[in-house]
């Protein structure tokens, strides 16, 4: 009998033994839940990247998953395309005092018929100029080398590595604002709607169509207390920003709503 976990035919999570699964909750994604745990391995399949290897990670921010790479990570990525043609090693630029001020990668691809060179340079006050970083302080040029490589290899396959980020990306992020980093965070939420889209859209759809027929009959007290009471909005857009679970309960109330109102419509018409 196979030792695997037995989850649902499709999930990335079913591809692993239990010890595997174990190492990933509690040193590659720790403190992620089974969700954000599911969706971080997509991405690795997506991106053909190995958790196991340390190519790619999951970092709990609060009570939100961002999702980030080695330098590995990239290299493997750029490589994979078979348009990288180089990469440099870094360039580094030091004030009148001998201190550490920058570091510049190119990285070579080809685009088209042509050689495109792909310039970038991290700043070392921009990324440790508070002095916090142990490493930075140790091994400076190694540290602000792999920052400007990365911004170098981003530059240049952009596309391709569309919402992964390297730790030393993240430094900037994180002085800026530990929490809300948009493109690199993985809302639960978001997660939850993203995986069910087909019944979420459907749901959503209705509850808009609807909405735009009974509209015009309802009077100002009617139409404020359908969005605050009975959707919990205060407009239309807020039904894209609701889990699936909370639509269920507005479309479940709002089904029972649709029917009084055509009870009362019927109850008028006789009376007439």
């Amino acid at each position: 009998m196979s030792n695997e976990i037995t989850t649902s035919t499709n999930s990335s999570l079913s591809k692993f033994s239990p010890d595997q699964m174990n190492l990933i909750r509690t040193q590659i994604a720790k403190n992620c839940t089974d969700v954000e745990i599911e969706y971080f391995l997509e991405i690795c399949k997506q991106y053909d990247l190995n958790p196991f290897t340390k190519q790619i990670y999951a970092i709990k921010r609060g009570n939100q998953m961002s999702i980030q790479t080695g330098i590995d990570g990239f290299r493997s990525i750029a490589h994979r395309t078979g348009k990288c043609l180089s990469i440099s090693d870094a360039e580094f630029k030091y004030d009148k005092n001998g201190s550490l001020v920058s570091a510049t990668t190119v990285v070579e691809k080809l685009v088209g018929d042509r050689v495109g060179k792909f310039t970038a340079t991290a700043y070392f006050s921009d990324y440790y100029g508070d002095g916090k970083s142990i490493m930075a302080n140790s091994k400076p040029r190694i540290m602000l080398g792999k920052c400007s490589e990365s911004l170098a290899i981003r530059k240049s396959f952009s596309q391709e590595l569309s919402g992964i980020y390297t730790h030393e990306e993240m430094v900037i992020a994180d002085k800026e604002q530990k929490i809300d980093i948009v493109e690199n965070v993985v809302d639960p939420v978001a997660i939850e709607r993203e995986a069910n889209r087909e019944e979420f859209d459907k749901m959503a759809t209705f509850i808009t169509k609807q909405i735009a027929a009974i509209w015009p009959k309802l009077v100002k007290e009617q139409r404020i207390s359908l969005f605050n009471d009975l959707l919990k909005i205060k407009e239309m857009k807020d039904i894209e920003r609701k889990s699936l679970s909370q639509l269920k309960e507005c479309f479940t109330e709002f089904n029972i709503y649709l029917s009084e109102l055509t009870d009362v419509e019927k109850s008028q018409q006789d009376n007439k």
